[in-house]
Formats: C-alpha cells, structure tokens, sequence
C-alpha cells in the first residue's frame, strides 16, 4: 500500500509561495544594494509597462501568454519588492532630513511614548526642517530621548506635532563583541539618527496630528490600563495581565522578562496568534445563536472581524498580531464563501501583504520568529500528530500541546540562537505549564476589561491577581531549576543556515521519504556539528585580554583556555551596563555565575596598576608624579586627558578610552605619532582584543 503525503506541498497548492519568495529576494536587494538614482526613478515606468503588457496578454489571451505571463509576473513582483523597500531607505531620498544643516526640526510623534524614571523615548516622523521663518519639507524618522525636567514632566502623546533643535546624530552601532546592536534594531524600523534633549528644548506645536485610528485606539488602551491600576493592585500581576492582554509592555520589570523568557514563554508577553486566536474562539461562542437568523451568519462574520481588527489596532500592530488578523480575516472569508483554504498559502499569503506594505518588518525579529513558529506549526505538527492514535481524548489533548510546543520551538530555534544565544532547557514543561493559566488570564482580563459594575470588576481583580501571581510562581520554580537555560552559545550566519536547511530536510523527509532529503538533510547536520565544535573548541582555547567599551567606564576581560576574570569599575556584575554590553561575550566563555569577578572602584580619580597573563597593565588618570615607572608597563590606559608627559611611556600601547574629550583626543594622539608610540581609540570604537 503506498502512503500518502501528510501534507499537500505542491506549488499549485500555494501559489503565494513562489510570490512571497520573488517579493522577498526584491526587498533583500532594495535594502543591501545602493542603486543609482536614475535606476530607482525608472523602475515605476519599467513596472507600468510590465502591468500594461500583463493586461493585454490576459484579454486577448494570445498563445505566447502561457509561457511569458508567468515569467512577467515574477519579474514584476520581484521589482516590486526593491521598489517598495529602495524609497524608504535614506541614502536613496533626496530631501532627508538627515542632510539638513538648518537650525530647528519639526516632526510628529509616531509611536506611544515609553517612560523610565529619568528619560522619555519615542520615535519621530521629521517632517520639516526649519531656518528662521522658512519651511521645507523633509523625510525621515529619528529616536528622541527626553531627559524629565526636574521642575516638572512635560507630557508627550502619540500625534503631537514638536519643534526642536537639530542636534541628531548617527545611532552608534554595537561596540563590544555580542552586544546588542541598537543600530541594527533601529535600522531595521526605517531609523538611523537619534537626538537626546532636555525637556525645555522641545515645543509642542500642536496635538493630534497622528493617525486617528491609531490615536483612537492608543486612548483606550491607556483608559483600559488606567482601569486595570486601580482593579489589579499588585505590581507584577498589573505589568503581566497588561502585556498579555494589551500589548502594553512600557512598565515591565526584569525579573518579570527573565522568568518568562528562561522558561521559554516570552510570547506570552507578546499579543500574538494566540491571543487573537482565544478572542475569535469566544466571539465564535458568543455569536453562534446568530446563525438562526436569515442574515445572521453573515453579520457575525462581520462583527468577528471588526472585533478582531479592533482589538489588533488596540494592542499596537506587532509583527506577529498583524500575521494572525490576516490569517484569520482570510479563514473567516474562506467560511463566509464556502471555500477550502491551504494553511500554508494562508500563512505565505499574509507574510506577502504585510512585507508589500511594510517591507522593512522582513528585518523585524518579532517578524520572522512569529512566521517561523507558524510554519512549525503547520508543517511538523501534523507529522507528529499522524504518529500517535490515541483514543482517549484527554490524553490527545496532553500529546497534542507536547507537539505544539516541541513544533514552534524547534523552527524559532535557529532564530533564537542568532539572535539571543540562549536557550531554554525547560521549553516544553515550562509551555503546557502555562497553557491553560495564560488562556483563564486572558479570559478573565477581557472580561475585566468589558465588565462595568465596578463591584463585579473587584472581584474579576482579585480572580486575575491570583491567576497572574500563581503562574508567576510556577515560572519562577520552572526558572529557578538546575541548567535551566543554556547562555552564552556562538550561533553564526552558518549555523543558521545549515540549521533551517535541516529542519527543511526533516519535514520533506518524513513527508515523501526523499532520499535526496536524507542525505542533503545529513549533510547539513555534519555542517552544523562541525561548525559549532569548531567555535566551541575556538572559545575554550582562547587566551587574552578584551578592554571593553563601557563609555567613561573600565571593563577589562581576561580569558585563559576557559577561565575568565573580569574587572571592571562599575560595582558588580550584576550591573546594568555590565549585563548590556559585557556579559554576552563573557557568557560564551564561561558561565556568569563561574565568572571571577573584581571591582576597582570607582569616584575618585587613581592611578593603578594590574598584573594578568603576563601583561602589566597601568590605568592612567591623573598625571604621574613618577613617570619613569610606565616604562615598565606593557599596556596604559590613558583616562580623562591627564597631561603626564608621553616621552614617559616608553613603547607602551597606549588605550585611549571614553574619558577623554575629542579636542584631547586629537591632541594625544598627534603626540603619540610623533613619538612613534602604538596607540588605540577605544571611545566610539569597537574593543579592542589582544591574544596571546
């Protein structure tokens, strides 16, 4: 008997395969590849022919159309795609306000503000630049950071239309090895300047300039989250319910974040398909006795996808709620005609409208971990659920969430662990632990959220509060176990790739018994294997010394074949800037916890002085009153532009740190070529490593 395919994989199956796939290659290049202008300028035209020539082939039906309309169309989406990602990249427009060299900027706020306890930070859409009473229009978007009056908060909203000064600057990229790359992240969300400015230097000009839809929905999410501070009392239930049912992450605590992301169910906290999942299930219960009527049916599918667009706009839009709106308003159209639809050509057909409007979300993390976890899902799930028959339904239903978990799981891991260098070991127990918790939440919290008789909303309160505080605990007990998660681990460009290819083997594989899947699938396997022993092997035989860009800080790694002794004058590990810009690259060495750590202090201005792997180190602060000693020395850092003569420092390697001002720096630097004497700017630098 020969077995039939689990899953329907042919191309005419999924046509928005092959043009998710064009339109991807096209926005890969609009952003990688700087094109001439004239080029950029005729692609419109190029496209329009292209149109016009589709439309003939397609009315008078001509032989030749079978064989040059498929190749047409292709070429036209993949133009398409560096069309609509070249137009918002900078160096492609001409009237950015990047370029501008006037005095003020006038811009609008393009996203809700987040508060901390010193700054306020939001995006803005720059949409002028001014010079005395003349205006011109520009493009662009910048992130501005708002240091709070001490007199008193300037309060910023969603629309409003400011005036500032033009003091932006390039995004700084990423300084030490492994570091969060800031730049990148805003880059990839269309920004590439930033401005930090004190409160009396903005103006707002006017207020609710934004998008009103946008603007509407940001109102009643603040008035739902002002509902839920006063019914839901306790700190760690309020941030959690609010993350899980609004998206509104503005306020949420470390530990919060560190819990559910070592447990491996960080998209909890993340309004995703889950979410919009659980309220069409219950408007498919509330609004079933509609059927009975003779338009019934009709209308609730009209007031299923208001309400679940309603409710995607109110959580803000995230990659992941977007992707699960247009799945399920295609899978509501799909029941409302009659039709059967292919759960992949669904997924690829949503990725393809939203990347067509929004191309720069394809660099979205957010983005590509929501999709890669659909694609699990509707790919290795079914293979696993056809492995079991099992007759008792509560047992299915167990098996079923183990599938679920292990499917999503498996394919967002290669993404992970580029992106994240961690991973947790307690993934599966740690997602059928909060399976049914985080659906009774999010039940509760809707109704908390809808219900108006206050007395009924204190009660719903307490019911939440208990919920979100036991789950909490759980996490926490998941988290705390031994080997909980695995940190620290090098996942490069090539394990990425040979890891994807692997998990594309496995499902062809077991779908037709491709051999050529099996031996292409191992060999991808041996490449992955191969490849990270041999980073492995690489981090565990690395001896030297790493001297850390902390800003006016000193950090300073000393790794000896798998040892690794940290200094550093901020107080402890545990420190903000340490766990930033530090700790990641340590981590891939050795566990923090088995990091040896000294502090060497900080406040007053010292000179001092290190021994490690042979190498004496001087920390240079203030001028040497025996400068005869740093010729012994075989490494000096040179802090705050001390005026210690350099003819004094023999042929030592001089490190010039964030300290020093830019005026010094230039001042030192040209007595350093003069002498002859080896040097390295560290501040605006990347680390600079030393090997033995």
């Amino acid at each position: 008997m020969v077995r039939k395919p689990v899953l329907l994989l042919e191309g005419r199956r999924m046509p928005f395969a092959k043009l998710l796939l064009l339109l991807l290659l096209g926005i890969v290049v609009g952003r990688f590849v700087v094109m001439p202008h004239w080029i950029l300028l005729g692609i419109p035209y190029l496209l329009c022919v292209m149109l016009i020539a589709l439309l003939v082939l397609e009315r008078w039906r001509l032989r030749v159309s079978q064989r040059i309309a498929p190749t047409l169309c292709y070429v036209f989406i993949g133009l398409l795609g560096v069309l609509v990602m070249a137009v918002h990249q900078p160096w492609n427009q001409k009237n950015y306000f990047g370029n501008a060299t006037t005095i003020m900027l006038i811009g609008i706020i393009d996203d809700e503000p987040i508060e901390k306890e010193k700054t306020i930070r939001f995006p803005v859409k720059v949409i002028a630049v001014q010079d005395g009473g003349l205006q011109q229009r520009v493009t662009g978007k910048l992130m501005m950071t708002v240091m709070k009056d001490s007199v008193g908060v300037q309060l910023f909203s969603y629309g409003d239309k400011l005036q500032f000064p033009n003091v932006s600057r390039p995004v700084s990229p990423a300084y030490n090895p492994a570091q969060f790359d800031y730049q990148r992240y805003l880059a990839h969300k269309n920004i590439y300047r930033q401005a930090f400015l004190a409160a009396q230097e903005v103006s707002v000009l006017a207020v609710g300039k934004g998008n009103p839809v946008v603007a509407f929905a940001l109102r009643v999410r603040e008035s739902l989250v002002e509902k839920f501070s006063r019914y839901v009392q306790d700190e760690y239930a309020f941030q959690i319910s609010t993350a899980l049912i609004f998206g509104y992450r503005t306020e949420m605590r470390s530990e919060v974040l560190q819990a559910f992301t070592n447990t491996g169910t960080i998209h909890v906290l993340s309004v995703s398909g889950l979410h919009v999942s659980i309220v069409f299930g219950l408007l498919h219960v509330l609004l079933r006795f509609m059927d009975r009527w003779p338009l019934g049916r009709s209308l609730r599918f009209c007031i299923t996808l208001v309400a679940i667009w309603s409710y995607v706009v109110l959580t803000g839009m995230a990659p992941a709620i977007l992707r699960a709106g247009i799945m399920i308003t295609f899978f509501v159209l799909a029941s409302w005609t009659n039709r059967h639809q292919h759960n992949l050509n669904t997924l690829f057909a949503s990725a393809f409208f939203i990347l067509l409007f929004a191309p720069q979300m394809l660099m979205d993390v957010g983005f590509q971990l929501s999709y890669m976890a659909m694609l699990g899902l509707f790919t290795l799930y079914p293979l696993l659920n056809n492995t079991v028959d099992v007759q008792n339904k509560y047992l299915r239903l167990f098996l079923q969430s183990i599938f679920v978990s292990v499917a999503a799981q498996l394919f967002t891991a290669p993404l992970a662990l580029y992106y994240f260098h961690q991973f947790p070991n307690y993934f599966l127990l740690g997602n059928l632990f909060i399976a049914i918790p985080s659906t009774l939440i999010m039940y509760v919290g809707v109704a908390l959220a809808c219900c108006p008789w206050s007395m009924l909303n204190i009660w719903l309160g307490k019911a939440l509060t208990w919920l979100i505080n036991w789950t909490f605990a759980g996490l926490q007990a998941i988290d705390g176990l031994p080997y909980a998660v695995w940190q620290g681990i090098d996942f490069g460009p090539l394990e990425l790739v040979s890891f994807s290819l692997v998990l594309i083997c496995l499902i062809v594989l077991w779908n037709y018994r491709n051999k050529s899947a099996l031996f292409i699938g191992l060999g991808c396997m041996l490449l992955l294997i191969g490849a990270s022993a041999w980073r492995t092997i690489d981090k565990r035989s690395f001896s030297g010394i790493k001297f850390y860009n902390t800003q006016r800080e000193i950090s300073i790694g000393v790794f000896d074949k798998g040892k690794v002794l940290l200094l550093s004058s901020l107080d402890s590990l545990q420190h903000a800037q340490l766990q930033f810009q530090v700790l990641a690259d340590v981590q891939q060495y050795r566990s923090a916890e088995n990091v040896q750590y000294i502090h060497l202090g900080s406040g007053s201005k010292q000179n001092r002085e290190v021994e490690v792997l042979g190498k004496r180190i001087g920390i240079l602060e203030n001028a040497q009153r025996n400068p005869e000693s740093l010729q012994n020395m075989d490494m000096i850092i040179w802090r705050y532009g001390n005026f210690t003569p350099m003819e004094s420092v023999g042929h030592s390697f001089l490190i010039f740190d964030g300290t020093n001002s830019d005026r010094r720096l230039t001042e030192l630097t040209e007595q350093a070529n003069e002498l002859g004497i080896p040097y390295y700017i560290l501040k605006d630098n990347f680390a600079y490593v030393w090997e033995r």
